[in-house]
């Protein structure tokens, strides 16, 4: 059912997209009156239609090959503006990918699996060229950061039903965005918002949600204070091991539902016993047996995109893998499937993002607008490596978010060499 709803999502986008071309409106942002392409309102529509939890990962594909259609429709070169922002790790890695078929046990699946890889391409494409201002960029965040109160509005309301009609990762998506219109205009309506983004984690206690948000302080403070984040990191780490010892809703969702929690002291945590006892929902035991029956002996090149998928659904029957149908964790698929070929590719994008981004935002002399976006940039990149380790997030928004951070980081640096009159920004190479 969810399914079918994500793909009427996606034929209503596409439908929307064709229609809005040539539409623009104007809007008042910071005292300006603005001109909005229609291509502007993609992403927002897509991504806040994606809060409901209705577009599953299946629709990526579909809308995918909607989205292509239109770039090819609106002339703007998608792979060539692609690799201008310098993005050659990833683009090699769909051509492993394409190249690697041939070792497919599923071609229909592998061909699904390339194009959920095509997807952040696809986004990049649509925000380079529709957030091509700062006031486009700060109104982007501005509409993200607004949706909150739709977000606590279906929390609350899939709290009440005893149903969750929400998307649990969005608030943990979202959350960059009044984080960084905080730091930039000190307004106490994005802390509001930054609260309402945690609303579904809060309901739910949803585990990957505050690791991911964890990750995104840990890079926030390594980003600003570097050595000097020891202390504040450190407190962090305090923080959280109170809330697994003194708050039992905490707990309860942290460890097997047999742990004896009369052994929960802090020795558990200085002597490392405690991940032992974490409840990893089954998925610990089932990637050791999918490391042991298709990676051990396909190390280096994998068994193909859509082998994994496809051979999990023909073992689902079997009890050692307890019903699991998708993998939970895009780390492992990808090697699995790629190899450490793959595996490396990917691994080699993220690294070079961090040192980018990091180069940038310690340069001071730089624009506000640059240092914050290649900030977050950073911080939703580590929060989406967390999210990929324990979740199907390659078929999802989620995945997508490093890449428009990217593009909109990438179209900061043009604007920041125009206002400099020169190539001043040898760090524009985003990767």
């Amino acid at each position: 059912m969810f399914n079918l709803i994500g793909y009427i999502v996606c034929g209503i986008l596409a439908i929307y997209v064709i229609l809005k071309q040539t539409y623009r409106s104007r809007v008042r942002y910071l005292g300006e009156d603005m001109s909005l392409p229609g291509i502007w309102y993609i992403f927002p529509f897509y991504q806040i239609a994606y809060m409901t939890a209705f577009a599953e990962n299946n629709s990526v594909c579909s809308m995918t090959i909607a989205m292509l259609f239109v770039l090819m429709g609106l002339q703007m070169k998608p792979f060539k503006t692609f690799l201008r922002g310098y993005n050659i790790w990833y683009l090699l890695l769909i051509i492993w990918y394409a190249l690697n078929l041939l070792r497919s046990n599923s071609v229909y699946y592998g061909i699904m699996q390339i194009m959920k890889l095509m997807y952040p391409v696809v986004i990049f494409v649509f925000a380079y060229h529709s957030y091509n201002t700062k006031n486009r960029i700060l109104y982007l965040a501005e509409s993200f950061s607004r949706s909150s109160w739709l977000f606590l509005f279906l929390s609350v309301l899939s709290a009440a039903i005893g149903m969750r009609i929400i998307y649990p990762y969005f608030g943990m998506e979202i959350f960059i965005y009044p984080f960084l219109l905080f730091l930039m205009f000190r307004k106490k309506k994005y802390i509001i918002h930054m609260l309402l983004c945690l609303s579904f984690c809060l309901v739910y206690i949803k585990r990957t949600c505050f690791l991911g948000l964890f990750t995104m302080a840990v890079v926030y403070l390594l980003y600003r204070y570097r050595l000097k984040a020891l202390i504040p990191l450190v407190s962090l780490v305090v923080v959280a091991i109170c809330a697994v010892l003194f708050i039992p809703a905490v707990s309860e969702r942290l460890f097997y539902a047999s742990f004896d929690f009369s052994y929960l002291d802090i020795s558990l945590f200085t002597s490392g016993e405690v991940f032992q006892y974490i409840d990893t929902s089954g998925r610990s035991g089932t990637w050791a047996k999918l490391i042991e029956q298709l990676f051990i002996g396909n190390e280096v090149i994998g068994i193909g995109p859509g082998s994994l998928k496809a051979w999990m659904s023909s073992s689902i029957t079997n009890d050692n893998f307890e019903n699991f149908q998708r993998v939970h964790n895009d780390w492992l698929q990808i090697m699995i499937e790629g190899g450490y070929v793959a595996i490396s590719l990917i691994a080699m994008m993220f690294i070079r993002l961090f040192i980018k981004t990091y180069r940038i935002y310690r340069n001071t002399r730089y624009s506000d607008l640059l240092r914050t976006f290649a900030l977050g940039t950073a911080m939703i990149s580590a929060a989406t490596i967390v999210h990929m380790y324990f979740e199907n997030c390659m078929g999802c928004v989620g995945f997508c978010l490093p890449w428009l951070f990217s593009a909109i980081l990438f179209r900061a640096i043009e604007l920041e060499n125009r206002r400099l009159g020169r190539n001043a920004i040898e760090e524009s190479n985003i990767n």
